[in-house]
């Protein structure tokens, strides 16, 4: 039998005593966690000139939004990051505001891609997005990372009509499902299920138009014809709270 290195790990693996084999398992889930959130983010895009693999391989999620988008709309792309996809999406739309919490990201954007059609913002998405009216908002894996989803998402609604949605399915990804096992708790990269986010989405007033999912989820919402105005939603037109 051919022997290596990874061989060898496993077979000592096997024989130490289950409990310490439970114990390896717990310590290399949360260290998995910790590299990927603080070491991973760094030094993977690296390898490829400082763009996300995501970009380079999972040309379906930029489809999706590219196929729902055209010529005569105004976008809101919320959490641009560095502007990768809101600049696919400036080739196929009028314009596109871009928004986003960092402003290194901002920074880089700009530098990438500072075409006329193309407006940058930063700032808090629960406090001061940006003002007007558009065709449709671009939620690409950011709704984990806003805090007080129920907020954010009933602001939309003076926003828009419309939720293009792309979010990494929690129960899709097996790291997760193996953390579950050894009893840690669900990283924040993998916060909803399908299930959870629509519920989420018509708790809040958003009809869900499409779905479809792969090894992320998919989601085109709309704005509810049952649903009333309620005390935190956002009129831009008058920069005040409104409700009925």
């Amino acid at each position: 039998m051919f022997f290596n290195s990874q061989n060898l790990l496993a077979y000592l693996f096997k024989i130490v005593p289950k409990r310490i084999q439970k114990y390896i398992m717990i310590v290399s889930l949360k260290l998995h966690w910790k590299i990927l959130k603080y070491l991973g983010v760094i030094i993977i895009p690296a390898y490829h000139n400082n763009i996300s693999p995501k970009h380079i391989y999972n040309w379906g999620m930029h489809n999706f939004f590219l196929k729902h988008v055209n010529k005569n709309m105004t976008v809101l792309d919320i959490g641009c990051g560095e502007g990768f996809l809101t600049a696919k999406i400036a080739s196929k739309t009028k314009r596109v505001v871009a928004y986003d919490s960092n402003p290194k990201y901002i920074e880089t954007a700009k530098r990438k891609n500072n075409a006329s059609d193309i407006q940058y913002f930063i700032g808090d998405a629960l406090k001061d997005l940006p003002k007007g009216r558009y065709d449709c908002v671009i939620l690409s894996s950011i709704l984990t990372f806003v805090g007080d989803v129920d907020l954010f998402l009933n602001k939309l609604h003076g926003l828009t009509d419309t939720l293009l949605i792309r979010e990494t399915r929690y129960d899709n990804h097996y790291f997760v499902l193996l953390s579950q096992e050894f009893g840690i708790k669900k990283s924040d990269y993998y916060e909803f299920t399908k299930e959870e986010l629509i519920n989420k989405l018509k708790q809040t007033g958003w009809e869900i138009e499409e779905s479809f999912d792969t090894y992320d989820i998919f989601l085109i919402a709309k704005t509810s014809s049952h649903r009333v105005c309620k005390e935190n939603d956002y009129n831009y037109e008058k920069n005040s709270y409104f409700f009925k």
